[in-house]
C-alpha cells in the first residue's frame, strides 16, 4: 500500500533517527513546519519535495509513493537472482547481478548489503581491492540500516575484512560493536516459551553454542604457544566433545567440523614428518568429507538433540553445497602431496 506523503516524512525521519528539530534544521524550516507535514495539516510546498527527495536519499517517485511496490517488486527479483547464484557458489555472476541491480535502484540499501555479502564471499585474484570495496561498502550503509542484525551484520563482516587486511585496529573498533554474547536472544527466548517448542529452541542452543565452542578450540590449536602434541590434543577434544553430544553419532553440521579437525592434524603430523600417522587422520576426514557430501537433511535422535532437525540448506546456507571431498583433494594437490605414495592409496581406498 502507498504511504501518504506525511507519513512517508515521519516514516523517512524515524529511519534515519532524526528529531522534528533535526530534520527541520536540515531543510531550513521550521520544527512547526515538520509538525504539521507530518500530522497532514500542511503539505510541503513544490519546491520543496526534491530537497526533502535528497535529504533521505530516496527518489522524489519513493518519496510521492509513485511505483513503490513496482520498485519493490524489482529489487526482490534481483535478490532472488543473486541468491539463487549464491546456491550454485557462481559469487562473481552473483556480483554482477545486484550491480546491475544497482544501477536501476542506486539508492537501494537491501541491494547494497546484499551486494556487500557478495563481495565478502568473493575470492579472486584482486581480493585485495574486493576486501576495499568491501569497507567502502559498509562505510555507506552502515548509518542507512534500521534492523539491528543487519548492522551486526555489516560489524562483523568489517572486523574480519579489516583483519584480513592487517588492520587490526580498525577490526577491534568494528568487533566492540557487535553486542555481547550474553546478550543475544537465543538465550533468553527459550525462558519466554511455554510450548513443546521451549526444548527444540534450547537444543538448538546447545547444538550452536557446541559449535562455536569448537571453532574456539580449532583456533586455539593454530596458536604458537603449544607444542605440536598439545595441538593435537587439543584438537581430539573436538571428537570427545561432539561424542557426548552426539551419542548416537547422527551427524549434521558435525561432520564438517570433524572433517576440518581430523585435516588439522593431518597437517600437524605431516608438518613433524609423521606421513604414515597422518594418512589414518585424512583417511578419517575424507569418510567425514564424503559422508557431509551426501548427507542433505536427519533427525537427530540422540539425547540433546532429538528435537532438532539438520538441513543443509536452511541450517547452514547454500554455500555449504560445495563438495568436500574434491575440496581436500585439492588442497593436497595445490600443496604439492598427491605425489607420496601412502596418500595415493588412502585417497584409491576411501575415494
Amino acid at each position: 500500500m502507498k504511504l501518504y506523503l506525511n507519513e512517508k516524512i515521519k516514516k523517512m525521519r524515524l529511519e534515519h533517527n532524526w528529531t522534528q528539530e533535526q530534520l527541520a534544521e536540515r531543510l531550513d524550516v521550521s520544527a512547526q513546519a515538520i509538525s504539521r507535514w507530518e500530522t497532514n495539516s500542511t503539505f510541503p510546498d513544490i519546491e520543496m519535495i526534491p530537497d526533502i527527495a535528497s535529504i533521505f536519499e530516496i527518489s522524489v517517485d519513493e518519496l510521492l509513493g509513485v511505483n513503490d511496490s513496482i520498485n519493490q517488486n524489482k529489487i526482490q527479483k534481483v535478490l532472488d537472482e543473486a541468491d539463487s547464484y549464491y546456491a550454485s557458489g557462481d559469487i562473481e555472476k552473483m556480483v554482477f547481478v545486484i550491480e546491475q541491480g544497482i544501477k536501476e535502484n542506486p539508492i537501494s540499501t537491501k541491494l547494497s548489503l546484499k551486494l556487500m555479502e557478495a563481495l565478502f564471499s568473493l575470492y579472486n585474484d584482486q581480493r585485495e581491492n574486493t576486501c576495499k570495496r568491501v569497507i567502502e561498502l559498509g562505510n555507506k550503509i552502515i548509518d542507512k540500516l534500521k534492523h539491528l542484525e543487519d548492522k551486526c551484520k555489516v560489524y562483523q563482516m568489517m572486523t574480519y575484512t579489516y583483519l584480513e587486511l592487517g588492520n587490526l585496529e580498525q577490526a577491534k573498533v568494528f568487533a566492540e560493536k557487535l553486542p555481547k554474547m550474553v546478550y543475544s536472544q537465543e538465550l533468553v527466548l527459550p525462558l519466554l516459551e511455554t510450548t513443546d517448542k521451549k526444548e527444540e529452541l534450547l537444543q538448538y542452543n546447545i547444538q550452536m553454542l557446541s559449535n562455536h565452542l569448537i571453532i574456539q578450540l580449532e583456533k586455539l590449536s593454530f596458536s604458537n604457544c603449544y607444542k605440536k602434541e598439545d595441538k593435537i590434543k587439543i584438537l581430539n577434544k573436538i571428537h570427545l566433545l561432539l561424542g557426548i553430544l552426539f551419542e548416537n553419532k547422527d551427524y549434521g553440521y558435525e561432520l564438517y567440523l570433524l572433517e576440518n579437525m581430523n585435516m588439522n592434524i593431518f597437517e600437524i603430523l605431516v608438518s613433524d614428518n609423521k606421513l604414515e600417522e597422518a594418512c589414518k587422520y585424512l583417511e578419517d576426514a575424507l569418510k567425514y568429507a564424503k559422508a557431509f557430501d551426501e548427507v542433505n537433511s536427519i533427525q537427530h535422535t540422540s539425547l540433546l538433540n532429538n528435537k532438532t532437525v539438520f538441513d543443509k540448506n536452511q541450517n547452514f546456507g547454500k554455500d555449504y553445497q560445495s563438495n568436500e571431498v574434491d575440496r581436500i583433494i585439492s588442497s593436497l594437490k595445490n600443496k604439492n602431496m598427491l605425489k607420496h605414495k601412502k596418500i595415493e592409496d588412502v585417497l584409491e581406498k576411501t575415494v
